[in-house]
């Protein structure tokens, strides 16, 4: 699971960019491994990619502790050999996604998240 703080903090540092590229690169590698990508700021976004198929994602909103929304276990989960270009475009769409979002009026949004 790879898990990529996406707070206006890791945005503005260019941690998050840095993250993503470094990501995508490492998909080069040969490798039979599945990964799923989530992010977080002021909600969790699960990213799913398939074969031949844009990336789409799923908002969890924040809960009070003890509350769960989860995709089913399998869902996020991508082999890396079957979906490699989609995550690869996924990981490096996800920066201008997230400052669009943060641009977008979503001021505030993961104020608290890092901290």
């Amino acid at each position: 699971v790879v898990l990529l703080e996406a707070s206006p903090a890791a945005l503005a540092s260019g941690v998050f960019e840095a993250a993503c590229e470094a990501l995508a690169a490492a998909l080069e590698e040969e490798t039979d491994a599945s990964v799923a990508v989530v992010t977080y700021d002021s909600a969790v976004n699960v990213y799913f990619a398939r074969a031949g198929q844009p990336p789409a994602s799923l908002a969890l909103p924040l809960r009070a502790a003890g509350e769960h929304l989860l995709p089913r276990a399998a869902e996020p989960f991508h082999p890396v050999s079957e979906a490699k270009h989609e995550l690869t475009q996924l990981l490096r769409a996800l920066p201008a996604l997230h400052a669009d979002r943060a641009a977008g009026g979503a001021a505030g949004a993961g104020a608290g998240a890092g901290a």
